[in-house]
């Protein structure tokens, strides 16, 4: 039943992230896997200017292959001194031993209230590239 609840809740932050509707004091990035090949972990990797952080770590309680969005939340905490311009990320996706590092999302200043959607395509033989989405 806690399981239950527990997806339930996911899935209405996932439409809610989706809809456009991020927080007013942070903003998201949402990013979508299209690849032939699982990819079980994604680790984010973001920087504000030339100073490059550890993000969090997303992966599923049963070890089963990400196939829904993953979404990145930033805020001030998440900054230095909770500057954010500048702002970039990159990825690495692991599947078992294999880990892909994507390349670099561009640099771009973000806002508040804001999400951001990315998706990431290729495979770990040739590496995954990472696309903004116009939307």
């Amino acid at each position: 039943m806690i399981l239950v609840m527990k997806k339930l809740l996911l899935c209405f932050i996932a439409l809610f992230i989706l809809s456009g509707c991020a927080a007013p004091d942070s903003f998201t990035v949402a990013v979508t896997i299209e690849s032939d090949d699982a990819v079980y972990e994604m680790l984010s990797q973001y920087a504000a200017g030339d100073l490059w952080l550890i993000g969090s770590s997303f992966e599923h309680e049963d070890s089963s292959a990400l196939t829904d969005t993953v979404c990145f939340t930033f805020n001030d905490e998440s900054f230095i001194e909770g500057k954010k311009e500048n702002f970039h990320f990159v990825l690495l996706l692991r599947n078992g031993d294999l880990v892909s590092e994507t390349n670099d999302s561009g640099t771009f200043d973000p806002v508040y209230g804001e999400t951001y959607f990315y998706t990431v395509t290729g495979d770990f033989e040739d590496g995954f590239v990472l696309t903004e989405n116009e939307n």
